[in-house]
């Protein structure tokens, strides 16, 4: 079963992989310094960091639909 969304929440079933970068609310640089905090972690790939943002603001915008 498809997951209902809501009118006015934006969907981003029409979105490619360069528009992830630039559409991301939350600082890239940033979510890469807090992923490197940990002493286990020594390199990070280029689409994690956008990943981790896009699943942060999905995560936010479920949580204030409630």
């Amino acid at each position: 079963m498809p997951p209902i969304i809501p009118s006015g929440v934006p969907t981003t079933a029409h979105l490619t992989h360069a528009d992830f970068k630039t559409i991301t609310d939350l600082p890239l640089a940033r979510i890469k310094r807090i992923m490197k905090s940990d002493e286990d972690v020594r390199m990070i790939s280029a689409e994690a960091p956008v990943l981790f943002a896009k699943a942060c603001e999905l995560f936010v915008m479920d949580m204030t639909i409630r």
